[in-house]
């Protein structure tokens, strides 16, 4: 008898693995192997102690079958944590042999012969086979790479529907998904849910990647849905969270019957895991959140990294929401599959790769043929490794095509390595493998076509009919050539404007821009009292918004409480007034802070907001690690521009780099620090000024962090940035194009970050407010929908449209959802979100980014030359510069030089008046009356003793947020926080500047 015919039937037909073939030819090639889905290092050292100490403690002898009792009491807390999902460790979890096992235990005790189990593919390749083992029949549903409509892989709701059929036992559903990177949406699981509960099939939740989700891919536990509790078995292990996959811990969660079923199965596989390993698995599950969050984010730093690397590369990378895999659409190789590609990407190039063909059915494996799947689970040595391996192959393919080729060469190459053709390879000039955008014969053609042309039509029609005026400039005073050709843009290099999602990020951050995700769409909230602006959050999110923004009133600006004399007048009426964290919890009240993201313009006292959004989470039983959004909080431009500030510019920095560095530790999913343009451009700054000095403001943040001796990459990932849009369409747009060109290379060149994250310029946009005029409001509904068709265009991630009254008074709800209809008319009925740069190659935008970029680093260089930012402040220099400009602008406009529809030219005969929000004097009495009533219910020795760790911290070298959050939860107020920094940094005045 032959060797294949001793094995059992329900076995033979099981090819080998695939990772058995691609490992060993790694090896041959010595590739560096991006194939294998397990870290390449090890977990926390704690960990490893534990299990050493269990083994020294005589922890050695087989666990009762159903797991060790604290792993399960660590699983059942670990639930608890995070999902609020209760569950008996003694009846509801088995502990196994890792995940793969308690997916075999499931399949085995659930599925009987005949019995159909829904699967999505690709799948991980264990799944088929156990089902074929228990006799049960696959039904595959198809899972599509994301497109123009989807920013994620995706399925057909039909198929799934008709997947379900009344054979149908069981559905697995893996998410975070592997190998795409899916992350399954609330709707897309509900529909699960339906199914099952309709067809009374059981749902196998494979979620051992649970923690490794990106932002803004949120994993949800199916088990957790509506009617799923009692019918679903979720699977996890800590194998992927913890880096120890070789420790094959894993556990089955499920109701007691279903639990059962694994059970029975489990004590005839296995029976039991190794005990020490089990007890040091339960002290892992106990680390707390901030681990878990930096896990998350440390593995979206190498994914960014992977997939930024096969962008250069040639490939299509999918950015995955979660897991530790990448799939990339390699057709453009031209090879005939992908296990050709991967073969040959392992042994030519050196970098190892999976064939994901291995994880579809027989009749689908050609879905996969264009696709391959990378692991980014290793450490920085080894992706930095493949990318310079990548990289040098796409050079060796750029050498074998013409000068002007770009990635598709590498398909030519690829053929002719395949067929033997000879490939030419010319030196590149002076060394330098650059890639010229245009060749230099057609630019010198196309020149000499234009200057026939000026001396031809151009020059006859002038002499007909002369231009409109002599010299055509942008706004801030650039030259405009009358028409630009390729000739204009010959020396640009392809590495200038490079690939989305690819430094240095000229066309955006982000591969996929808006077709992956639209930006976030903010609107202003905030006035009068914390239930008016709460009344307002809950109206905006009901009508589409996608994240809070809110603005505080003057007194709370300027770091006084609504009773103080200076407050007087001024609360609630030009946002929200809070001076406790009485008025937090109402102005939150019924948000559940864990699942929006938050904006707050507030600087001086930023401090003091960022401790009360925090209080108000904790009581919603929401810790800080989880909390998303931005505060401003940046000091700089008030002494340049806003003027709203309590303590000199020195102090004041000291208190937003303690931020940055508690957040970059606490909370890794705040944005502490939003470097804001707006308000110099609002001031009557340039553009090319509104992005120098923005840019100056962020490079001293970044500098006086790193003195403190923080690490770059530790904290740059969280800077955010805030633009004015104004009227200039071209230059706005460029505008955004050049900041992000100059903050990668700052980034790299100046400062050495590495993470991919430090060099991409996060940005959140507003339309401008000081364009919006009161004659004619109504006109300020096109101009705020031709700024943020600019914003949009220019790669925005976030923006806020002005309301057409804002000029008169804070908008009134029928304003201000015009003013977000019309970002919603931008993302769904203009189409430009469906490509992702639209206006890359335009030889004037491009012309106009070169020449922003030019202008600002001039400006910067200045800067630096003075000693930086905050020795410029000190000095007026930015101060005096926006004088200039904003002098300039009202001179033209005075002179009719420029036009300001509806104000010096096209005005109406009469105005009619427009409703305008009025703020009920009677919130100032509301306000002062809570404020009472929580001084009077306080613990007064507990606010002094607060307040005096606050002036301890101020007054040494300590952070000052603990202490700061330590008042906030004693009530101690607003003001009497920021009467400590008055009282140990004094107070400021700024001398005039004109």
């Amino acid at each position: 008898m032959t060797d294949g015919g001793r094995l059992a039937r329900r076995v033979a037909g099981f090819p080998t693995t695939v990772f058995s073939e691609f490992s060993a030819l790694a090896a041959k090639h010595g590739a560096v192997n991006l194939g294998q889905g397990f870290p390449d290092f090890d977990g926390p050292e704690e960990i490893k102690e534990a299990a050493a100490r269990a083994i020294r403690e005589g922890v050695n002898q087989y666990a009762v079958g159903a797991g060790a009792a604290d792993l399960r009491r660590a699983i059942a807390e670990h639930c608890r944590r995070f999902y609020r999902m209760e569950v008996d460790p003694e009846t509801m979890i088995t502990v196994t042999s890792g995940a793969t096992e308690a997916l075999f235990d499931a399949v085995m005790g659930l599925v009987n012969p005949g019995d159909e189990v829904v699967l999505f593919e690709p799948y991980y390749d264990s799944y088929a086979a156990n089902v074929e083992m228990a006799g049960g029949v696959a039904r595959y549903v198809e899972l599509r790479p994301p497109d123009q409509a989807h920013r994620a892989w995706w399925f057909e709701r039909a198929e799934l529907e008709a997947a379900f059929t009344p054979r149908t036992r069981l559905v697995v559903v893996n998410t975070p998904h592997n190998p795409t990177g899916k992350v399954f949406t609330r709707e897309e699981l509900s529909l699960i849910a339906r199914l099952c509960q309709e067809r009374d099939a059981v749902a196998l939740a494979d979620e051992v990647y649970e923690h490794i989700a990106f932002e803004p891919a949120r994993h949800l536990r199916l088990a957790t849905l509506p009617g799923m509790a009692d019918r679903t078995v979720t699977v996890s292990s800590g194998g992927k969270s913890f880096s120890f996959t070789g420790w094959k811990v894993g556990w089955a969660i499920a109701a007691p019957e279903l639990r059962q079923a694994v059970q029975q199965a489990h004590q005839f596989v296995t029976f039991a895991t190794a005990s020490p390993l089990q007890a040091a698995i339960a002290a892992a599950l106990r680390l707390p959140d901030g681990y878990f969050h930096r896990l998350a984010s440390e593995y979206r730093t190498r994914r960014d990294r992977l997939v930024s690397s096969l962008a250069q590369a040639g490939l299509t990378p999918f950015a995955p929401e979660g897991t530790y895999f990448a799939m990339a659409d390699c057709s453009a190789h031209g090879f005939e599959d992908d296990f050709a590609f991967c073969r040959w990407l392992t042994a030519e190039v050196g970098v190892a790769a999976i064939p994901p063909s291995a994880f579809y059915s027989e009749p689908h494996k050609a879905h996969a043929r264009h696709l391959a799947r990378f692991a980014f689970c290793k450490t920085d040595q080894v992706l930095e490794a493949a990318a310079e391996r990548l990289a040098r192959g796409r050079e060796v393919a750029l050498r074998g095509v013409d000068p002007d080729a770009t990635c598709a060469g590498m398909a030519r190459v690829s053929k002719a390595r395949r067929t033997g053709a000879k490939v030419r390879r010319p030196a590149p000039a002076g060394g330098a493998a650059l890639t010229p955008t245009y060749d230099g014969r057609s630019a010198q053609r196309i020149a000499s076509e234009v200057e026939r042309w000026v001396e031809g039509e151009l020059t006859h029609t002038l002499i007909r009919a002369p231009a409109r005026r002599e010299q055509f400039t942008t706004d801030s005073g650039i030259d405009i050539p009358a028409v630009l050709t390729p000739a204009d843009r010959s020396e640009e290099r392809f590495e200038q404007l490079s690939l989305p999602g690819v430094f240095p990020y000229t066309r955006g951050i982000q591969p996929t821009m808006y077709r992956g995700r639209l930006w976030t769409m903010r609107q202003f909230a905030g006035f009068g009292s914390p239930q008016d602006t709460n009344r307002r959050f809950k109206y905006l999110i009901a009508n589409g918004m996608t994240g809070l923004s809110t603005a505080f009133d003057m007194p709370a600006l300027m770091g006084y409480d609504c009773d103080h004399p200076l407050s007087l007048g001024e609360v609630g009426k030009e946002g929200v007034a809070v001076s406790s964290l009485r008025d937090f919890e109402i102005l939150f009240a019924g948000i559940d802070l864990g699942e929006v993201t938050t904006s707050m313009t507030i600087n001086a006292s930023a401090i003091v907001a960022l401790c009360m959004y925090v209080a108000v989470a904790e009581k919603q039983g929401v810790p800080m690690e989880r909390l998303g959004g931005t505060i401003q909080n940046d000091m700089l431009k008030e002494y340049i521009a806003q003027k709203e500030w309590i303590v000199p510019p020195r102090p004041a920095v000291r208190v937003v780099v303690d931020m940055i560095e508690f957040c970059a530790k606490r909370m890794p999913r705040w944005h502490p620090v939003s470097i804001s343009g707006y308000h110099i451009r609002e001031a009557g700054a340039t553009a090319a000024q509104e992005l120098a000095f923005t840019l100056a403001d962020g490079i001293g943040y970044v500098e006086e962090c790193t003195r403190r001796g923080l690490p770059v990459d530790s904290f740059a990932p969280r800077l955010s940035f805030f633009w004015d849009v104004h009227n200039d369409f071209f230059e706005e747009i460029a505008k955004f194009r050049a900041a992000r060109r100059i903050w990668a290379r700052t980034m790299r060149d100046r400062f050495g970050a590495k993470d991919p994250r430090s060099l991409q310029l996060k940005t959140h946009a507003q339309t401008a407010g000081v364009s919006l005029t009161a004659q004619q409001p109504y006109n300020n509904v096109v101009r705020t929908a031709l700024q943020a068709l600019a914003a949009v265009l220019g790669g925005t991630q976030s923006l806020h449209t002005n309301s057409l009254d804002e000029t008169y008074a804070l908008p009134t709800e029928e304003a201000v959802t015009l003013a977000l209809r019309s970002q919603q008319i931008i993302a769904f009925e203009s189409g430009v979100d469906r490509v992702v740069d639209p206006l890359a190659g335009s030889y004037y935008l491009e012309h106009l980014t070169d020449e922003m970029e030019r202008i600002a680093t001039d400006y910067i260089r200045r800067i630096d030359e003075m000693g930086g930012i905050i020795r410029a402040v000190e000095e007026g220099y930015p101060q005096r510069e926006i004088s200039e400009s904003a002098y300039r602008f009202q001179r033209e406009v005075e002179q009719r030089q420029r036009i300001v529809v509806g104000v010096n030219a096209f005005r109406a005969q009469k105005e009619d008046p427009i409703p305008t929000l009025k703020i009920d004097e009677r919130v100032h009495e509301q306000q002062d009356s809570r404020l009472r009533e929580v001084k009077a219910s306080r613990s007064k020795s507990a606010v002094e003793a607060a307040l005096m760790k606050v002036e301890a911290a101020a007054r040494g070298s300590e952070n000052l947020v603990p202490p700061v959050l330590e008042a906030v939860k004693a009530y101690a107020t607003l003001g009497e926080i920021c009467e400590v920094f008055r009282k140990v940094w004094g107070r400021y005045r700024e001398g005039g500047a004109f």
